[in-house]
């Protein structure tokens, strides 16, 4: 089961390649653009160790920027789920617009993001509590390891709502509570940790790459690491459609064996 999976989101991004290079190619340029404007906006302070406002009186616009990358993120999401899952062919323009689809997505994401920060609090807190009585040296790192892993496997079962919006299918938090049931940790592994040990490895790997052609070529090789990113996000994005694409099928087979 997690082989198949786990080779499903990678084959998926092969046979739409055309599709996702059309519906994302908008969105590419968009967001590159916007990645060579903040050069010019956010410098790295050296004392403070961070990266700061060229001019404060340009922050809004930044912010503005930072929230437009996050809507083009949820259009490029959109559209990754609606052609891995229901093959719809999707133009360069139309993968950047907002309808009432991508902002119930939004709504969504931002209640599965305070659902999780709450989850992460709670499990901190009473997880510190209880640790001190045990292991007082190491209740801070026990705890919060805990706590990530914890949230992580909660977000990793709720985020499946995600694909159901992008398809127009209706899908609540409790109905994905129950679909994931009996496949928690199939959940959070094809959710959470699959594509992260990917990505982690893959943007090491071409990041180094991209790097050496930077610094050894020119600096327009700079323009890969979007590139890189999109891939990683497309990947991601495929990973959690595939898993919602099993669990509803097996949710429909098991109700199909209770009528029977």
């Amino acid at each position: 089961m997690y082989s198949f999976l786990m080779n499903e989101s990678l084959k998926n991004l092969i046979i739409h390649r055309v599709a996702l290079f059309k519906a994302l190619i908008i969105p590419f340029i968009l967001l590159t653009m916007i990645n060579m404007i903040f050069d010019n906006f956010m410098i790295y302070d050296e004392v403070q160790g961070r990266l700061v406002f060229a001019n404060e009186e340009e922050k809004y616009l930044v912010y503005f920027l930072l929230f437009l990358t996050f809507l083009i993120n949820i259009s490029i999401a959109v559209s990754v789920h609606r052609i891995l899952l229901i093959n719809e062919d999707i133009s360069p323009w139309q993968s950047v617009k907002t309808t009432k689809r991508e902002w119930k997505f939004f709504f969504k994401s931002f209640l599965i993001f305070l659902f999780g920060a709450l989850t992460f609090l709670l499990i901190f807190f009473f997880s510190t509590a209880l640790l001190k009585i045990f292991i007082a040296n190491f209740t801070f790192p026990v705890s919060l390891l805990l706590s990530l892993i914890f949230t992580l496997i909660v977000i990793s079962r709720i985020s499946i709502v995600l694909p159901a919006i992008a398809t127009d299918e209706e899908l609540g938090f409790y109905e994905a509570f129950s679909i994931t049931k009996n496949y928690k940790f199939l959940s959070f592994y094809m959710v959470g940790i699959f594509p992260t040990i990917i990505s982690v490895l893959v943007f090491f790997v071409y990041g180094l790459i991209i790097n050496f052609l930077t610094v050894v070529v020119s600096n327009y090789f700079e323009l890969l690491y979007s590139l890189l990113n999109m891939f990683i996000t497309a990947f991601v994005i495929s990973c959690l459609s595939v898993t919602y694409k099993y669990l509803k099928e097996e949710s429909l087979r098991n109700i199909e064996q209770i009528e029977e």
